[in-house]
This record gives C-alpha cells, structure tokens and sequence, in this order.
C-alpha cells in the first residue's frame, strides 16, 4: 500500500510516479472550504506490479491490477474547475491525471489532465498526501504492438 506525504516539490515528483494517467470522476473531487480541505478519488492501474501475460516478437499482452486511491491536501483556500473537453468514463464525467504542478511563488497547486480539465488549488503552504486506499478495482489489459499501446480493456 503507497502512502506519500507531500510537503515538497520533490514529493510531488515522487507521488506522480502514481498518480500519473490515473482515472477519476468529477463528482469524487470534494472541496470543503471551512475545513480547507481539497481531496481527490482516484482510480490508478498498479504499474508497479504490471504482469506480461504474452510476449511474441512484436505483440504483448500485459495486465496490472487496479485499485482506489486518493489525493488529499490541506490548507487550501480556494479552488477552481475548469473543463474544455467532455469525456466520460463508465458513463460519467471524467479525466486522466497528466501531471500536478506546484507554483510556491504564487501558492497554487495546478492539477493538468488529459481531457483539458483543470483544477487549480490556492494554498498557504503545500500540505499534502496520496495513498492507495483498501479498495481493488479489478484488473486492467493493455495490449501493445512494437511497443505501442494499441488497446486497454
């Protein structure tokens, strides 16, 4: 189980080795202003224990195990949501997590996507943690052709 505090730019880094192409729903992103607390659900394959199913010359099959995991952070002020693109998942608003930036000059935290949402947090400092959460989501296929994913399932 991942569990990695985020208090610096450098964990950051570390915890997208995780979160990184991680699916969620717009309806799992919460933000409580009084408590100033903003948390993310997020559905993330598990590369870390990707299995190859079949390997020919130029074709693999692999499958990685999914699981529940979340983004939380603390002491923010303020967020906002922005969508240019509607892409749904299992029949609900959604997105892939591409990358999260911190700017401490301007104490904001950007969540960048793949289906152009963004989330972006306003912080007094950078306080946060992701965790995989007890929850197995089944597994995931991927199917690639001379190294290029050409299927998921």
């Amino acid at each position: 189980m991942v569990k990695i505090l985020i208090k610096s730019e450098s964990d950051l880094e570390r915890a997208a080795d995780y979160y990184h192409d991680a699916a969620f729903y717009l309806n799992s992103i919460k933000f409580d202003k009084k408590k100033e607390e903003f948390s993310l659900k997020l559905e993330r394959v598990r590369w870390e224990e990707t299995t190859v199913k079949m390997n020919l010359l130029f074709l693999k099959l692999c499958t990685a195990p999914r699981n529940a995991s979340a983004i939380t952070f603390n002491k923010v002020t303020n967020m906002q949501l922005s969508r240019t693109e509607e892409f749904f998942y299992n029949s609900e608003p959604a997105d892939f997590i591409d990358v999260i930036i911190y700017h401490p000059d301007k104490k904001e935290i950007d969540f960048k996507c793949i289906f152009k949402t963004v989330v972006k947090l306003t912080v007094k400092e950078l306080n946060g943690v992701f965790m995989d959460l007890n929850e197995n989501l089944g597994k995931a296929h991927f199917i690639y052709l001379f190294g290029i994913e050409i299927g998921r399932h």
